[in-house]
Parts: structure tokens; C-alpha cells; sequence
């Protein structure tokens, strides 16, 4: 509650005085909710060398305020608890197979024995718009979205975790049915060190930031949504010069629909933060790297007799064979663009543990790709069904089949055959008052052969979750 009224304070110092005249009253909008999910997994390593058994609560609370100061001016701020972790391992087992019985700690974990994390609450977004007879400004600490949430992405789910928060400054209007907005970006105050580091580096010099000029275009037609975003994106330090293409549609015609996002990114770079969207390759930064990768997703479906609707998801992912080498025979360009973490297309597949790349000196889990955060190096097809009633709720099952792009060159290891698997899910979601939603989802995925090694076999994986939202 401090943090809340310190906030508001902070809010009314700030803006107040520049609009004293027409400041009479500050209204305030507050939305948001707080979920709560349990959940138990078994054999998410995928193989039967790895004993794994995940056992977990999640909560999470957020916040979006916003401060109405005038008609012109509006501060918003999002406001989350238990946000980075909020969650309770109950006993969970991560362990080479050989470890188990030697250690108390891997076969007798007691879920009394753990405690929630504290509640590591703050302001993660604080944000103004301004809109006057020119057009229309934001400026702040914001949150940024693209299409489909692949690149940029927001955090729209309850328990999404890398959500896209940037210091930005842009101008948006419109013309017609067109609008446009241009904007810069501040992605890191103080980016990756170049060897040997300088006195450049360093949190008060701006030539070592991570920052970015962007145009976004988008066309509404009716119910037919084009979209079209360039960003440039910098580094003063080195010779950091990355251009980003963001192509995205959204099209109604019912009753069919078609939902699309391309992601084209094509520069260089010696910056280690671009590392996050190249699934995780390692870059040398003191050498200049090439980046260039594509990554794809297109959502199609029927709606028919008003409650049911069948869709098929098509997602790609391109791939790097130097993902499955060792950081000292990768090559000075990386070719992969894997989804924004926060995409999730299943329970299970490309949802794997990291704990478990810790747990093994062998080289089957080293550098391996496969347990990547998010879908990446990949192809997968996804098709499913929804059935939804006014009194009964939503149900949807889905199957979703991947496989890999590029394979692991070293035979006898993990990734050298394409197939990761086939997965089942089934979703049902019910409103139970206007506030309170309860979700039950259920997913079985039959692992494929590039879970297996000469040293491991393929393990199927099964996960139960129950998940209570409450909106307000």
C-alpha cells in the first residue's frame, strides 16, 4: 500500500503542475486479476535418463491503473506481485537417474518444507499519453505488442514472464483508415561490454545503450487488419545495425477467419542481448556477427453453428546448424529467430525445463537446442476444435505434431532425427460468476526420436492443471 500511495503522489508532482488549470480531479481506472494454478507434470526431460517429476502453485496479481488527469492527459502504470517467480515447488525431482536414493533431497522433497517466494511486488510500467490537436504522444516506460505477440509481445496471458517493457517516445495519428506512429525505443541502459571493456561502458555513458527508431503502419478495412513495422536497431559501442521486419493481417470473412505474422531480422551485431531472440546462441563480441533469421505463424479456421469452431496453426521457426555446436565452432553468423517466449502453442511441447540442462556433464544436453524457451529451430502443425456454450463453458482439443528444421549433424545424439513428437491437449475454461473463471487443462505428448541418444531413449511426458482467475 506505500509503494501504491507513493505512486500517486509521484503521479500528481509530476504532471499536475503542468495542467494546474485545467487539473480539478484525477480519476482513476483500475483493472486486472489475480490466478492462482496448480499443477503436476511427469518426465518433461523427455527421456529416461532425467527423473523428473514437477509439482507446482503459481499465483500471480497485476495491476493496470490509469490516472486521468485531464481530458488531454492520461499516466498509466502496471503494477504486479509475486511477478518474477510467484510460485511454490512442492517436492519437485530433477535428477540424473544416478543421483536418486544417494541425496534426501531427490526422493523425500516435502511440499511443507518450501515456502512461496515473498512477495516481490513493485511498478513495472509507468507511462504517459498525451493527445492533442496534432496527434497523439506516449512517453514512459511502456509495454510493446506486435500481431500475434512472435516478436514483440506484451504479456497477455496470466502467467507470462518475459513480458516486452521499453523506455519509448513516439508520436502516433491517423489518416483515414490508415494510422501510423513512429517512435524510439531504449532497450538497455547499459548494454554487453565489448572486450576489452573502456570507459565508455557504463551505466551514465549513452554510446554503449541499446536503442532503436521504429515506423509501424496499420490499415483497417472493415473487419480486415494489415500491419506493417520497421525498427532499426543500434548500439553505439560497436557496429550493432539490425533491421527488423514485422508483417502481420488479421481477416474476417465469416465464417472463415485468417490470422498471420511474419518476423524478418537481418543485420549485425557484437551485442549479447540480441542473443535472446537468436534462441540463445552464443555471440563473439569482439568480432562482428551476422544475424539474420525468419520466423512464421498462421492461424486459419471455420466458425459454424454458432458454438463450434475448427482451426489449423502453422508455425516455423528457422534454424542454425551451430545450435548443436560447441560455442567454439559456431561460425560469425547466427540464422535463427526463434517465437517470443510468451508463445505457447501447447502445454507440453516447446515448454521444457531448464533445470534439467544443469543436471548432466554429458554432451547430450550440451548446447543442445531442444530444450529451448519457446518454439525455435522448429515446424509445427496444430489442429483443433472448440466447442463453446453459454452454460457449459469451452472446451478445445488440439493435437499439435513438430519436428526440426535443422538436425544435429553427430549421429548417436540428441537431434539428429527431426521428429519431436505428437501432442494432445484438452482445455476447458467456464466462468463461474461474471469475476471468477476456473480453467482444467489436460496434455499427453508421445515423445519422437529427437529425444533420444545413443546413452537415453525417448520418455512420453503428461501433465494435469487447474487454474482459478479472478477478475476485477
Amino acid at each position: 500500500m506505500e509503494k501504491l500511495k507513493c505512486l500517486l503522489v509521484l503521479v500528481c508532482l509530476l504532471f499536475g503542475p503542468l495542467f494546474e488549470s485545467e487539473l480539478k480531479a484525477v480519476f482513476l481506472n483500475a483493472d486486472g486479476y489475480y490466478a492462482l494454478r496448480g499443477e503436476f507434470a511427469k518426465n518433461r526431460a523427455l527421456n529416461d535418463e532425467i527423473f523428473s517429476r514437477y509439482d507446482v502453485i503459481r499465483h500471480r496479481l497485476w495491476l493496470t491503473l490509469d490516472f486521468k488527469l485531464t481530458d488531454k492527459l492520461s499516466v498509466l502504470s502496471s503494477v504486479g506481485a509475486f511477478y518474477t517467480d510467484g510460485e511454490d515447488y512442492l517436492g519437485d525431482h530433477y535428477a540424473n537417474k544416478e543421483l536418486i536414493g544417494q541425496y534426501d533431497e531427490y526422493k523425500n522433497s516435502s511440499a511443507f518444507s518450501h515456502q512461496l517466494d515473498p512477495v516481490n511486488w513493485g511498478v513495472y510500467r509507468l507511462w504517459a499519453n498525451y493527445l492533442s490537436d496534432y496527434g497523439n504522444f506516449i512517453f514512459g516506460r511502456a509495454p510493446k505488442h506486435f500481431g500475434l505477440g512472435l516478436y514483440y509481445n506484451e504479456g497477455r496471458g496470466l502467467f507470462d514472464s518475459q513480458n516486452d517493457t521499453v523506455d519509448q517516445v513516439a508520436y502516433y495519428n491517423s489518416l483515414g483508415a490508415l494510422n501510423y506512429r513512429v517512435g524510439y525505443d531504449k532497450f538497455q541502459e547499459t548494454s554487453s561490454c565489448v572486450t576489452p571493456c573502456t570507459d565508455v561502458f557504463g551505466a551514465i555513458n549513452g554510446s554503449d545503450d541499446m536503442y532503436g527508431f521504429y515506423i509501424s503502419l496499420n490499415y483497417k478495412l472493415e473487419k480486415r487488419v494489415f500491419d506493417f513495422y520497421w525498427e532499426q536497431i543500434r548500439r553505439g559501442l560497436d557496429d550493432t545495425k539490425i533491421n527488423l521486419y514485422l508483417l502481420a493481417a488479421n481477416l474476417d470473412f465469416f465464417p472463415f477467419f485468417l490470422r498471420a505474422e511474419m518476423d524478418v531480422m537481418d543485420g549485425r551485431t557484437q551485442d549479447q542481448w540480441v542473443k535472446k531472440k537468436l534462441g540463445g546462441l552464443d555471440l563473439d563480441a569482439e568480432t562482428s556477427n551476422k544475424v539474420k533469421g525468419v520466423s512464421f505463424l498462421m492461424q486459419t479456421g471455420y466458425q459454424f453453428l454458432a458454438k463450434h469452431q475448427a482451426q489449423v496453426d502453422f508455425g516455423y521457426s528457422s534454424g542454425d546448424p551451430d545450435l548443436f555446436e560447441q560455442s567454439d565452432s559456431r561460425d560469425n553468423s547466427a540464422k535463427s529467430l526463434g517465437f517470443h517466449p510468451n508463445h505457447r502453442p501447447a502445454l507440453l511441447m516447446f515448454n521444457y525445463p531448464v533445470e534439467i540442462m544443469e543436471l548432466s556433464d554429458s554432451t547430450t544436453y550440451s548446447n543442445t537446442p531442444l530444450y529451448s524457451d519457446g518454439v525455435l529451430n522448429a515446424f509445427y502443425i496444430k489442429p483443433s476444435y472448440q466447442y463453446k456454450g453459454s452454460s457449459f463453458g469451452s472446451i478445445t482439443v488440439q493435437g499439435i505434431y513438430g519436428w526440426l528444421n535443422k538436425t544435429n549433424p553427430t549421429e548417436g545424439q540428441m537431434g539428429y532425427d527431426k521428429e519431436l513428437g505428437f501432442e494432445l491437449d484438452v482445455l476447458y475454461h467456464k466462468l463461474l460468476t461474471p469475476q471468477i473463471g476456473l480453467n482444467l487443462d489436460a496434455g499427453l505428448m508421445l515423445a519422437g526420436d529427437a529425444w533420444k541418444s545413443d546413452d537415453v531413449s525417448a520418455k512420453h511426458s503428461y501433465l494435469f492443471q487447474a487454474t482459478m482467475q479472478f477478475l476485477f
